[in-house]
């Protein structure tokens, strides 16, 4: 089950696009057909990638442009506005779980 708010579900085909056109961009170059390793790297180098796109969408979606209210009654301060997140984690710092990852597919 995927958890998100607002735009944070933007994260996840952001991360397999990018790992789709590092293998295309790989297939180009490598003679023969993809084998395991290969996957990992492209896999690893498209979610490494990945990171930047994410970084800079999440900036931009969560900026700040909330708006705050005073309720008259109990003199509180009320603000409104959407996080945009996935699984909790606001989406610019997605990026750096897609760093974690893109390494781990590396190293492994």
């Amino acid at each position: 089950m995927v958890i998100w708010k607002g735009a944070g579900i933007l994260t996840i085909p952001i991360v397999f696009v990018m790992i789709f056109l590092t293998m295309g961009i790989a297939s180009i170059f490598i003679d023969h057909p993809m084998d395991s390793v290969n996957e990992h790297v492209c896999v690893g180098i498209g979610s490494i990638l990945s990171a930047v796109p994410i970084w800079y969408a999440g900036k931009y979606y969560n900026r700040n442009k909330d708006q705050i209210y005073l309720d008259m009654k109990t003199g509180r301060q009320i603000q409104l506005g959407v996080q945009h997140s996935l699984f909790f984690i606001p989406m610019q710092f997605c990026a750096f779980v897609a760093i974690f990852i893109g390494v781990l597919a590396l190293l492994s």
